[in-house]
Parts: structure tokens; C-alpha cells; sequence
């Protein structure tokens, strides 16, 4: 678990972090760097390829020989290095990352007389992100500008959770946004206490603070303030804020006991809102019919991604894998949640078990990054079963 501990102990485990990933090098989700970067662009590509393709660890200090030299330029007092290390980042992720992204997690390794900076960087919550107004994946060892039909596949899968254009009604458009965000914190909360460890519970933190920025948004619309909900959303929003930013200590487990009832209060909340926001959703038939377009889609992605899983292992993207697997769990929850009031779609009720299943198997205690482990192993009987559990409601359905 990931605990605020004394200097000195984080320090060591900030160091055995970073020798295991020395040992292991450059792959989907570390990038090494030898200095901090003359040209912001440097940095920001790499930051923006992570925030589009997966989580993302980018040490400064370490070289391509997998020397540790440190960071050179901005050497004076720990506390002025940290001070301008952390302002010219948040300028990047501001100014020369789109969308912005925040990152809140950004470490200073002390090796001898060294100072190593270890930034992660989550998968962010928009389709694509860019640098220099080039769009940017990491692919393998390297961060590189998407092709023209990367970005269209890319965009195609983010589409794929929303909502089908049937929608024209723009108050039903409105309630409907609202509860995929509502949805997406069921889903994040539903396995909280999985994901206790990085780089899970930074993700984990991001994704409830973007929901919660969602939220806030969503709170602006005159849909929203004429049906009364504007300031339950906007403190709803502020409280998933507030868990984002929640700090740990090493205090027996009580830190995280109340990380827990916080998000334990933020889930009442959020559950009552969906039961409210049910109720003024009105689904045309056409529409249901969309809805299961888009859940058989999204089995169908999930039949192939799984049936490449050898491939991934093999070319070492099985990080890819995983988030494809995170993506699609929220994908069928969203959809699962939608209220039918039809018989023949209640097999879309039965799709969120596999959904809150399919969300436990994309942690990271499956995926770690390790020598010699194949997280395959450890899925795969469980992956199989909700493969053929949901390929059996398609069946059904049809």
C-alpha cells in the first residue's frame, strides 16, 4: 500500500523501484531519460504518448547504458530542485500537452549524491493526447506520432462507449452523460481495495478526480439546474476531488480507513443520484436497439483483444492488453447500467457482473511487470469464463 512514510523509507523503496526497472529497461511503460530536457517538447511527447496509450512511468537522471547519472542543470538545494522541477512540469502538462493533463505524482530519488526524478503519468481519461499538435502513442520502447489510422482506430474505441446518435432529445443527452459518469464510479469504487498499490491507486485517484471534474461540468448545464440537481453534482464532484487528493500515512491502516469511508459515503451518494437520474431517462425502442448494438461490439472487441493475448505477451505489450480489458469493463458496465424497460433486454443486467469481474482483472497484481512472470497465467481460466458467459447472453439475445 502506498503510505506518506519517513524520507529515508521512501527513498529506499522509491530506489529499489527504480533498480527493478533498470534491471527489466525500457519497455510499454518506462522511458528513461538521461537529463532533464533542453526543449519542453521532449518531455511532453513522452508524457502525452503514456496519457493516450497506458500508465506510464518516465525516470530523468538514469542514461541509455543504464547508468544512474541524475539531473544536472537544476542542482542547488533539494527543496529549490523540487520547487522548479515540479513548476516547469505542471507548464508542460498545461501548456504543451492537449488536452492538459495533471500529474500528481512525481517523485526525487536521492542516490548518493545523485537526484533521480520519477514521474507517473496515468492513462488519461480523453481519447488522444498531443505534443506540438502531433497525436503521440508509446509503442514499446519508444514514444512515436500516431498514423493517421491509429488515431481512427483509436477514436473508434473511444466512441464506442458513448452515447449511439439516436439521442436527439437534448435533455435525454444530458441525463445520459450523467449516468455513464455515475456509472464510472460504481465501477472504480466497486474494487477499491485492489488496487491499493501503484501504479493501480495513482490511476485509481486520477480517474475519480476526472470523474469528479466531469461531474462538475455537467453541473454547469441548464438541464441539469432546472431538474435540480446542479449543487448535489458540484458537491459530488468535489468530493471525488477530495479522495483523488487524499493522503496516506503509516499509521496502522487508519489513513486508508478513511479513504475508504470516504469513497464509502461518495458511493451512497452517487447511488442515489443513478436511482433519480434512472427515472428521467426515457429510451426510445430504437434506441434499446442501439444499446445492444453497442454491448455485442463490445463483446466482439473483447473475443478479439483476448484472442491476441499471446501476441501481446510475445511483443511485450501485454500493458496494452490490460487497459484494452480496463477500457472494455467500462464500456459493458455503462451500458449494463442504462434502465430497459423491456424484457428482451434484460440479458443487459446480466453484462455487469462481467463487467465487475472483467475490472478485477486488469490490475495491476495480474499485470506486473516482473522477469520471467506471464500475468496470462494467473487470468486466463477466469478471462475464459466471462468470455463465454457474455458470448452466451449475445447468443441469447439474438
Amino acid at each position: 500500500m502506498v503510505f506518506l512514510m519517513t524520507q529515508h523509507q521512501k527513498n529506499k523503496e522509491l530506489l529499489e523501484e527504480l533498480q527493478r526497472s533498470i534491471d527489466i529497461w525500457e519497455n510499454q511503460g518506462v522511458e528513461f531519460i538521461e537529463d532533464y530536457p533542453e526543449q519542453a517538447h521532449d518531455l511532453a511527447k513522452e508524457i502525452a504518448a503514456f496519457a493516450t496509450t497506458n500508465t506510464g512511468m518516465i525516470y530523468l537522471g538514469v542514461d541509455n547504458n543504464r547508468k544512474i547519472k541524475g539531473i544536472k542543470k537544476y542542482i542547488k538545494t533539494l527543496y529549490k530542485l523540487k520547487d522548479s522541477i515540479s513548476n516547469r512540469l505542471s507548464g508542460i502538462c498545461q501548456n504543451s500537452v492537449k488536452p492538459a493533463i495533471i500529474l500528481k505524482n512525481i517523485d526525487f530519488i536521492e542516490v548518493e549524491d545523485k537526484i533521480v526524478v520519477k514521474i507517473f503519468v496515468p492513462k488519461g481519461k480523453e481519447p488522444i493526447y498531443y505534443s506540438n499538435n502531433i497525436p503521440y502513442i508509446r509503442n514499446l520502447t519508444s514514444s512515436i506520432p500516431a498514423t493517421p489510422d491509429q488515431v481512427k482506430e483509436i477514436f473508434r474505441q473511444y466512441y464506442i462507449s458513448q452515447e449511439p446518435q439516436e439521442i436527439v432529445d437534448k435533455k435525454q443527452k444530458t441525463f445520459f452523460n450523467l449516468l455513464m459518469q455515475l456509472s464510472d464510479f460504481e465501477l472504480l469504487w466497486s474494487d477499491h481495495e485492489n488496487r491499493n498499490v501503484n501504479p493501480d491507486l495513482e490511476q485509481l485517484r486520477y480517474d475519480i478526480g476526472s470523474t469528479g471534474r466531469s461531474l462538475i461540468e455537467i453541473s454547469f448545464d441548464n438541464e441539469i439546474k432546472q431538474e435540480g440537481f446542479a449543487s448535489e453534482l458540484t458537491k459530488l464532484g468535489s468530493l471525488m476531488e477530495d479522495l483523488e487528493n487524499h493522503q496516506f500515512y503509516i499509521d496502522g491502516g487508519k489513513s486508508w480507513k478513511e479513504f475508504e469511508d470516504k469513497g464509502n459515503r461518495v458511493l451512497e451518494t452517487v447511488e442515489k443520484i443513478i436511482s433519480r437520474v434512472k427515472k428521467r431517462v426515457s429510451l426510445s425502442n430504437e434506441f434499446i436497439i442501439e444499446i445492444s448494438k453497442s454491448l455485442e461490439k463490445n463483446i466482439q472487441e473483447l473475443n478479439f483483444h483476448w484472442t491476441r493475448r499471446d501476441e501481446y505477451l510475445k511483443n511485450g505489450k501485454i500493458l496494452l492488453l490490460k487497459d484494452h480489458l480496463r477500457r472494455l469493463a467500462y464500456n459493458i458496465y455503462r451500458i449494463s447500467n442504462i434502465p430497459i424497460q423491456y424484457e428482451e433486454f434484460e440479458y443487459l443486467f446480466e453484462s455487469k457482473k462481467m463487467a465487475l469481474e472483467l475490472r478485477e482483472l486488469s490490475s495491476i497484481k495480474y499485470f506486473r511487470m516482473t522477469i520471467g512472470h506471464n500475468p496470462l497465467s494467473e487470468i486466463d481460466k477466469k478471462m475464459n469464463e466471462i468470455i463465454e458467459k457474455l458470448n452466451e447472453l449475445s447468443r441469447r439475445k439474438d
